[in-house]
């Protein structure tokens, strides 16, 4: 893997851990902690992010999954998106944050376990104009730890996303903790979207559900012994034409997910499928049938409840 450049002064920030009343500047520059490097132990995921980094920036900028199914779907389920605020939790390298950025979104935030997905955020960041660069934030937090959620810049959003965090979480205290935190930074009325793998098809040896051009993904379940634990161990990888990145996940059971929600203040919590693109090249009828079948994904959306008090 190629070195990586010196840091930015703004790279890897770490959320400040403080009770004060006054959020931090968007372009402020917290340092980071050595907490925070997914080299360390960490309670949300064990996952070692910083040895796939730069392949998953691979994927991830050049992806039809994204072109034609992840952004396709939140622009349907989330809806016009100009003059709202959004934060994503487990934001990656903020492909998705810059394409809400570019699209009008008022300030967009960005958090992730992982320094070095901040760290290319952050580098992408630095290659704006400086109003965009005034409306865009990014910094490593845990996911599942409240105090990290609590000095958030300009919190809460109206709208939060979670692509893909929960099939990271490993178990159900820190998927309904990361839920809570959620419920914690949306708005009343705000948004929310995540994805999970679902616990819907018998487990088989192995799952490949390409999506178009060479690019795809395979699904593995793990330790299945008859039945499906209430977060059961998956492995997939994404592939490309000149490359693959294998990621160890969980699916979770439906009701355990929308419980947190509706927990977290987001009483209409419900399962919906993701939305194929207009533009999407191959055969549509296949792709929504792997989707449901083969590769059980779907997500979540909701709206949070009115906060009386």
């Amino acid at each position: 893997m190629p070195q990586d450049p010196p840091r930015t002064r703004d790279a890897n920030r770490r959320i400040p851990q403080s009770s004060s009343a006054d959020s931090p500047e968007p372009q402020s520059s917290p340092s980071v902690s050595p907490a925070s490097s997914p080299s360390s132990a960490s309670p949300s995921s064990t996952m070692n992010y910083a040895a796939i980094a730069d392949s998953y920036k691979s994927y991830a900028q050049g992806s039809p999954f994204k072109q034609y199914i992840e952004f396709p779907t939140i622009d349907a389920l989330v809806g016009d998106i100009r003059g709202r605020s959004v934060i994503e939790i487990a934001c990656g390298e903020g492909v998705q944050l810059f394409r809400l950025l570019a699209a009008g979104a008022s300030e967009v935030v960005g958090v992730d376990l992982s320094s070095e997905m901040i760290e290319l955020a952050e580098r992408q960041r630095q290659l704006l104009d400086e109003e965009a660069r005034q409306r865009s934030w990014f910094g490593v937090a845990d996911a599942g730890n409240r105090d990290d959620f609590a000095s958030l810049p300009h919190a809460p959003y109206d709208v939060t996303l979670a692509i893909w965090l929960l099939p990271y979480l490993p178990n159900r205290a820190l998927l309904e903790s990361a839920i809570a935190n959620m419920g914690r930074v949306t708005k009343a009325g705000g948004k929310v979207l995540v994805t999970l793998y679902r616990q819907t098809v018998a487990p088989t040896e192995l799952i490949d559900l390409p999506i178009c051009h060479g690019w795809g993904a395979r699904y593995r379940v793990r330790e299945f012994t008859g039945q499906w634990r209430p977060i059961h161990p998956i492995e997939t990888t994404l592939y490309w034409p000149g490359g693959e990145v294998t990621i160890d996940c969980v699916a979770a059971e439906e009701q355990i997910v929308l419980d947190s929600f509706r927990n977290a203040g987001f009483s209409n919590a419900r399962l919906v499928e993701f939305v194929i693109g207009d533009d999407y090249p191959g055969n549509r009828a296949q792709l929504v049938e792997g989707l449901r079948s083969q590769m059980p994904v779907a997500c979540v959306v909701g709206d949070r409840d009115e906060i009386s008090g």
